[in-house]
């Protein structure tokens, strides 16, 4: 199936582009921040039991 971004709106054909992105750039983030040791060292530094 072919899209037409030239068909809709163009507010919903952004929003359903963005969507994806925004989704794989929160996950490439918290996989960063977990393999980095960052999340880690901040429970270690308020005194958590990690």
């Amino acid at each position: 199936m072919i899209k037409d971004m030239t068909e809709n709106p163009i507010i919903l054909q952004l929003i359903k582009f963005t969507i994806p992105l925004i989704q794989g750039t929160l996950f490439w983030l918290t996989y960063n921040a977990s393999d980095s040791g960052y999340l880690v060292y901040q429970r270690n530094v308020y005194g958590a039991v990690s």
